[in-house]
């Protein structure tokens, strides 16, 4: 059910948003199961870890706040 439910809502994006939109989400992804196993699993993140999810979080600041219109 709710792999229905999460294609649903990544079909129902990839036809509003732009493909770099939808890329952005899809990369934050790196991001988000680290936090959610942290708040659900339990599980530590190292400083190794967390700097890796800062650097890509940057990354991914970077691209959406230079990319040219």
């Amino acid at each position: 059910m709710n792999t229905a439910f999460a294609f649903t809502l990544w079909s129902l994006t990839l036809r509003t948003l732009s493909a770099l939109e939808s890329s952005l989400i899809n990369n934050t992804m790196l991001i988000q199961i680290p936090i959610l196993a942290l708040f659900f699993l339990g599980e530590q993140i190292t400083w190794r870890e967390g700097l890796g999810m800062v650097l890509a979080g940057i990354g991914i600041l970077m691209v959406q706040l230079c990319r040219k219109e």
